[in-house]
């Protein structure tokens, strides 16, 4: 093991000076966070600055306290950028901030307080409440609020003096640096005390399992818990590497996946920190969502970090099916990271689990290969804990299964005590909860002759006063309590001592518990009375009146139409609660619980459900309001900003040819076209990458996806990059810019961001991206050639009702159908009117190809299976019903033709007959082909009317099972496809004349149908 290295003071706070003081570290970027809907990067030496402006607060709020004896300082305060500065702050001026969950009990947090001997307590505003609460039981607390950080102000060294004197440099390495909490098990959390020294070993032994400190990893974790301070703070700060902090949100509030994958989107990702319960939401969120917003997003990263606990199998073998590896890491607050894993698609264990280099551990034997994880008392990162074995020892209490050797592998079995691990990583200690319920006392004659009602009535009563001992997300809620009856033959299994038999109780009971989920799942709620209107109340009134009931039943306080439900006590349980009984009360009501996190108050929930009964979603733009937007980015972006050049001459060989979305269906098979053709010298396939060895494996895997193979001759012409196309000069170096400027021919901008929900100014980065990439061309030497591949939903905007078809021609920017105006295609409609401006300033020929749905390719029936119609395949063979849909028109064009069409077309000067190009199948087929090749395949089903299929697929229990019936997550999609009235006619005439891959594209056989079935069920779609 490598030496560790302390500071030269001995405090691991100093190690912040250190890096400032550092020629080498100053300016590098230490930490992004974003305060206000915006990131900002803070360099070691600014980080240093900010942190001694932060002391200087502490100083002087804290100077009268007496630290003499202890130096311990409560610190409450939600996750968020002002977290990193106080609790840095504080240990800067020498003293030890406790860091206290906000979601700890008073009694807990009151506890915690004393038992530590904090004198003082910082608290974030929000907390105020709370915190005179504390002080009416500790009367001699000093209350401080939370220093805000003013970054812009924080520009300068500030000068501040420590509240307790530096000692000997071996004396600060014992001096407690930070103090965590547990839940143990005992009645209470208990405190974890981190030294100097154990703190400079745990992150020294983390850098030493860190592979790449280029890694871009963005850290949800919060940052009041050990995996949150010790990630995202104290081990970068030892590494000298950068991390980012998930965006400031306020209290109470949850980041939705939503959010999660637009990160992902902005910030180039390669890992992503998450708690478990968050990664499955996570998960849910891309099964149920349209591909392009969620897998296609969520796959550009490489890896999902999770600790706290273990996700369900089918989960990470999805992850690892989507190309991203699932990295399961285990701590503990009492020594930091303790195992790390191996993860692998083929073990029956899929992230077995290995003791991190340096560990000093022992297995106690438990027998069937079973063992208890113990850390010895002598290992370096073993924080100060009070509860050790007779040996001096830590028994973790956690259960493993030893499953390889050489190395050790281990699988996770449970917990050893009594102690609850949730499915977030959350532990609770149900013994408080226990003791409070046991303290109620019914004999049995009483309760024979008392009625029912009132002795339930009574349980629940005790039930709610140990909801007071437990942390929010270990409420019991009504739904959740099993009666058992006194005449049962089944009894609680108890030992001689009268403790619980928990594991005897879990087997034996396990019925009733699978009982009172369901219960829960089905929005069961003890007190059905109304929350509804009368008949002649707006549909509006009674949807308001049934979410303010259900309300009622999860939150103990009133609201109001603008109060945020999560800033008031909901969390990810009672709002799985909220969600479940509003589907109970509103028939057909389909409401995902990121819906409720999207839509928090009452007002928004209200008109979100309302919309969505209607098969809408929520439009608060008018069409004028979107029309100057439009207006306002078309005069945004038609000035280039360059100077006009001469008359240039059109390319007519060794043709340099760029191209984005190079590792995409259409990219990757554009450039097996190009390589091909003996003109084409030179191919740039710019990809979004941390590197171009990076680009070079996406591109790769992309072609073997799609069984593309390229001879090394070939091969030999394609270069990828990787680039960030909205920045200036594509995000590539200066040298490698200005060496493909000269001769560069062509450039095909195919890639783009889908996403249907989010509005226009989402998509500026793309827009800005079509605008450097047009600067390619003008700085070229040649006439270079500018194709833009857009979108058939580019039209809708601009197309009337009563119009029947669209010809292949520019089109008028006047919106007139604001229903369309959804930020994808009104991006698309911009590009393609500033990319026609740019053509005339700059005589640059412009191809616009705007392109419809694309199927799976001729060649090999390469058909991705995440996408929408081969689950759809799949959900018939398990529903054996199929909408009766037989008559309708189907235009998908195969992924080669489309490809070939964009190429041939785009090698021309452009001129009026194929300036602008629709990308569609020509020949129209219905779903009669598709049927036919389902039922000659061997799948058997039945016909049934359309509005039967969704209703049955909404309604019935046997198909929303999401593990096995993927439409269970995809009604929307289906309400969408098969509900909507048909769409205009796309002309293709001018198109044919200019592609011969058009004009002889194949419709949809029964042949190429049964490639589409082959290859799905290669890749194990279905049996």
């Amino acid at each position: 093991m490598d030496k560790v290295k302390f500071s030269t003071t001995g405090r691991f706070i100093d190690l912040i000076s250190e890096n400032a003081n550092s020629d080498k570290y100053a300016n590098s970027t230490a930490i992004s966070i974003s305060p206000r809907d915006k990131y900002i990067d803070l360099t070691f030496q600014q980080l240093d600055y900010v942190v001694s402006h932060s002391a200087k607060f502490f100083y002087k709020n804290l100077n009268h306290a007496d630290f003499s004896k202890v130096r311990n300082v409560g610190l409450l305060s939600n996750s968020d950028s002002n977290y990193i500065f106080n609790f840095l702050g504080l240990i800067k001026v020498n003293v030890a901030p406790l860091s206290l969950s906000p979601r700890n009990s008073l009694e807990a947090t009151v506890h915690l307080l004393k038992e530590s001997n904090s004198q003082v307590l910082i608290y974030q505003g929000c907390f105020k409440d709370f915190a005179y609460e504390i002080k009416k039981l500790i009367p001699n607390i000093l209350l401080v609020p939370t220093w805000i950080a003013n970054i812009s102000e924080s520009n300068y060294l500030e000068e501040y003096s420590l509240l307790v004197p530096l000692m000997t440099k071996e004396e600060e390495l014992n001096n407690v640096s930070y103090i965590l909490h547990s839940s143990g098990s005992t009645s209470y959390p208990k405190l974890v005390s981190h030294k100097n020294l154990s703190t400079h070993n745990s992150a020294h032994r983390y850098s030493l399992e860190l592979t790449d400190p280029s890694r871009k990893q963005l850290f949800f974790f919060p940052l009041f818990h050990g995996a949150g301070i010790f990630n995202f703070i104290l081990a970068p700060m030892y590494e000298k590497r950068s991390v980012i902090l998930c965006p400031d949100i306020s209290p109470g509030s949850r980041v939705s996946s939503k959010m999660i994958i637009q990160l992902i989107q902005q910030q180039s990702l390669t890992d992503i920190w998450l708690l478990p319960v968050i990664v499955k939401e996570l998960i849910d969120y891309c099964e149920s969502s349209p591909k392009s917003e969620g897998w296609d997003i969520l796959e550009k990263i490489e890896r999902i970090n999770y600790a706290g606990a273990q996700l369900p199998r089918s989960m990470i073998i999805n992850i690892f099916d989507h190309g991203i590896t699932p990295w399961s890491i285990f701590g503990l607050s009492e020594a930091c990271m303790i195992l790390k894993c191996y993860p692998d698609r083929n073990s029956e264990y899929l992230v077995p689990l290995t003791p991190v280099e340096g560990l000093t551990y022992k297995l106690k034997d438990w027998g069937d290969n079973i063992g208890e994880l113990v850390i010895l008392g002598d290992d370096p990162c073993l924080a100060d804990v009070k509860d050790l074995d007779e040996e001096g020892n830590y028994s973790t209490k956690d259960l493993f299964e030893i499953v390889g050797q050489n190395p050790l592998r281990l699988n996770y079995v449970s917990r050893a005590d009594d102690t609850i691990v949730h499915v977030n990583g959350e532990k609770s200690n149900p013994l408080p909860m226990e003791d409070k319920i046991n303290s109620l006392q019914l004999n049995k004659e009483e309760v024979s002759k008392a009625p029912l009602q009132d002795v339930i009535s009574t349980i629940k009563s005790y039930v709610s006063e140990a909801n007071l001992y437990a942390p929010s997300h270990s409420r019991i809620y009504d739904e959740m309590i099993y009666y058992i009856p006194m005449d049962s033959e089944k009894k609680l299994p108890v030992t001689m001592k009268g403790n619980l038999m928990r594991k005897k109780c879990y087997q034996l009971f396990e019925e009733e518990v699978k009982l009172t989920v369901e219960n829960m799942e089905s929005g069961y709620a003890s007190d059905d009375g109304a929350g509804t209107q009368s008949s002649s109340s707006s549909e509006m009134q009674k949807i308001s009146s049934v979410v303010e009931y259900c309300l009622k039943s999860i939150l103990d306080r009133p609201l109001v139409n603008g109060d945020s439900f999560f800033t008031n006590g909901m969390d990810s349980l009672s709002g799985m609660r909220f969600r479940n009984l509003l589907k109970s009360k509103i028939p057909g009501l389909d409401l995902k619980v990121t819906d409720i996190y999207d839509n928090d108050t009452i007002e928004k929930l209200v008109e979100f459900i309302e919309f969505s009964k209607q098969g809408k979603k929520p439009n608060i733009k008018s069409l004028e309001d979107y029309q100057k937007e439009v207006d306002d980015y078309i005069a945004r972006y038609t000035n280039l900003g360059l100077e006009k050049s001469c008359t240039k001459q059109l390319p007519t060989e060794d043709f340099h040819v760029a191209i984005t979305g190079a590792n995409g269906s259409l990219g990757s098979f554009m450039i097996k076209n190009l390589v091909e053709q003996s003109k084409v010298t030179k191919i740039y396939a710019l990809i979004r990458a941390k590197d171009d060895a990076q680009a070079k494996q996406k591109l790769e895997s992309s072609f073997s996806q799609r069984f593309i193979d390229i001879n090394p001759e070939n091969s030999a012409k394609i270069v990828p990059l990787a680039v960030k196309l909205h920045e200036d000069q594509l995000g590539l170096s200066k040298d490698t810019y200005e060496s493909i400027l000269p001769k560069l021919t062509h450039v095909h901008h195919v890639g783009w961001t889908m996403n249907f929900l989010k509005g226009l100014d989402y998509f500026d980065d793309c827009i800005a991206a079509s605008k450097n990439l047009m600067k390619l061309c003008v700085l070229s030497q040649h006439k270079a050639i500018y194709n833009l591949v857009s979108t058939i939903g580019a039209t809708f905007p601009t197309t009337s009702a009563d119009v029947a078809s669209v010809p292949e021609s520019s089109l008028s920017t006047k919106l007139l159908n604001a229903g369309t105006c959804n930020g994808y295609n009104l991006s698309k409609l911009v590009t393609e009117t500033v990319s026609q401006i740019w053509s005339v300033d700059y005589d640059i020929p412009v191809h616009i190809h705007r392109v419809g749905q694309v199927s799976g390719d001729t060649i090999n029936g390469a058909w991705n299976t995440t996408e929408h119609i081969p689950l759809f395949v799949k959900g018939i063979k398990l529903m054996k019903i199929f909408p009766d849909i037989l008559e309708s028109s189907v235009t998908w064009i195969p992924a080669n033709t489309a490809a070939d069409a964009i190429v041939e077309i785009g090698a021309q000067d452009q001129n009026s007959q194929n300036r602008i190009a629709h990308i569609i199948n020509p020949l129209e087929y219905n779903w009669k082909i598709i049927y036919n090749a389902l039922k000659s395949y061997g799948i058997e089903f039945e016909v049934v009317p359309v509005q039967e299929f969704i209703h049955q697929l909404k309604t019935n229990p046997e198909f929303q099972n999401a593990d096995i019936n993927p439409l269970a997550t995809l009604t929307d999609f289906f309400d969408y496809i098969f509900l909507r009235d048909q769409g205009v006619i796309l002309e293709t005439q001018l198109t044919k004349k200019c592609s011969l891959s058009i004009a002889n594209c194949p419709a949809l056989d029964f042949d190429l149908m049964m490639k589409y079935l082959k290859f799905w069920k290669s890749h194990k779609l279905f049996e």
